[in-house]
């Protein structure tokens, strides 16, 4: 693999979902042969980030190839300021229609694209935020292209921590006024143990907006409800390169070198066992291809 200028930290940290997602992007670009248009998009865009930094990163890696990326997010949840994403995406990455190409559209409509019109779809962090899985799914079933993939990022439900609030086990809670008993009393140990002194009503307060983000916005599936969702999309499905996520991550912690391309071959007992582990820890790699014969 041919060498890369470093990652410009001094902008903005790089984060290790994006170097992954890219990774996994430019191992399985080797389907396509030069010169193709690979249409990119990403699910879920929020302000922007992934797409720019595939966008600089990709024609890097693999300069036999043409991009065109596009990028959604949904109204129906908060989100960052949609218009300061087409401005950043304009300044850092030129000559491209962004406002064309950044939409935003309503949860749970049919995505604004024809059948098969994507080679890549990509979306980091988005399926624990999903109301409609079922629909998430299907909507990449029908607009990925037969030759394309998909590589998500996202925790599954058999996580331990939940990362939006830092408490264990808080998104198997669904009644919100058990979630907010339950979210009270371990941010009030989390207090004693660090020896932090907050009153009641702002631990109580607290609680009550952390339970009806995670009822209101979030929603975990477990991996036999992704396979038996997948399926019904018409979706082959793996997991293959979760363990790489981590990876990635331990290179960071340890600022080792990232890597731009995984190993193809796989142990497929080593990928099982590290993926059953690795499902309590965080994200998972949920890699799909339509397969068609």
């Amino acid at each position: 693999m041919r060498a890369l200028p470093a990652i410009d930290e001094s902008k903005e940290p790089t984060h290790v979902a994006h170097l992954h997602l890219l990774a996994v992007i430019n191992t399985e670009l080797t389907r396509f042969p030069p010169g193709e248009v690979i249409r990119v998009l990403d699910a879920g865009c929020g302000a922007g980030y992934l797409i720019a930094f595939l966008a600089d990163l990709l024609p890097r890696l693999r300069p036999e190839l043409k991009y065109d990326f596009y990028g959604f997010d949904v109204t129906d949840r908060p989100s960052e300021d949609f218009g300061a994403a087409v401005e950043e995406l304009a300044r850092r990455v030129p000559g491209t229609p962004w406002e064309e190409r950044l939409v935003r559209i309503p949860a749970e409509t049919p995505w604004p694209y024809p059948d098969g019109f994507f080679d890549v779809i990509v979306s980091n962090q988005v399926g624990e935020h999903l109301r409609d899985h079922g629909q998430f799914f299907g909507e990449i079933g029908r607009c990925l292209n037969s030759r394309g993939f998909s590589a998500s990022l996202f925790p599954l439900k058999h996580v331990i921590l939940e990362w939006h609030v830092l408490i264990p086990f808080a998104h198997r809670i669904r009644n919100y006024d058990v979630l907010t008993a339950f979210i009270g009393a371990a941010n009030r140990v989390r207090s004693r143990f660090l020896r932090r002194e907050e009153e009641d009503q702002a631990v109580a307060e607290r609680a009550r907006n952390q339970a009806a983000y995670i009822i209101k916005y979030t929603g975990y599936i477990s991996y036999g409800e992704l396979l038996s969702t997948t399926k019904r999309a018409g979706l082959l499905m793996s997991t293959r390169y979760t363990k790489e996520f981590y990876v990635q991550k331990l290179r960071q912690m340890l600022s080792r070198p990232p890597l731009y391309t995984y190993s193809r071959p796989r142990s497929i007992f080593g990928d099982w066992l590290l993926f059953i582990l690795l499902r309590y820890v965080q994200g998972v790699t949920v890699f799909l291809e339509k397969g068609d014969v």
